[in-house]
């Protein structure tokens, strides 16, 4: 009886220790990446050039620019929320190779091409 009752409240223990340790891990983690943002293709591999920002700041606005060669196809900016991703149709005309859209969030410049 006193060996199931230990086994029991060991069991119980660790899966306080384990559930403890998650919270704290989660949340440090998650104060680690609040300035970040990123942008990625929606489909890397076809031929549509839609992208998405995913902003991890606590800034809101984008600007970008889709170009091809040095001609400036399309020109815009949109306001992203914190922790929030949003997908960038961009108009037909745009969905050309090569391609290379350059986002600007304060002050800062990322780049996707399709060759």
């Amino acid at each position: 009886m006193k060996t199931q009752y230990s086994i029991i409240l060991t069991i119980i223990a660790s899966i306080v220790v384990a559930m403890l340790v998650l919270t704290y891990t989660t949340n440090n983690h998650a104060q680690n990446d609040a300035d970040f943002w990123s942008i990625y293709f929606v489909r890397p591999a076809q031929q549509y050039n839609d992208f998405v920002i995913d902003n991890g700041t606590d800034a809101t606005d984008f600007t970008y620019t889709v170009s091809s060669g040095d001609t400036v196809m399309h020109r815009d900016s949109v306001t992203v929320a914190p922790a929030h991703r949003t997908r960038i149709t961009l108009p037909q005309n745009c969905h050309i190779r090569p391609i290379t859209i350059v986002v600007t969030h304060d002050n800062n410049d990322k780049s996707l091409t399709k060759k």
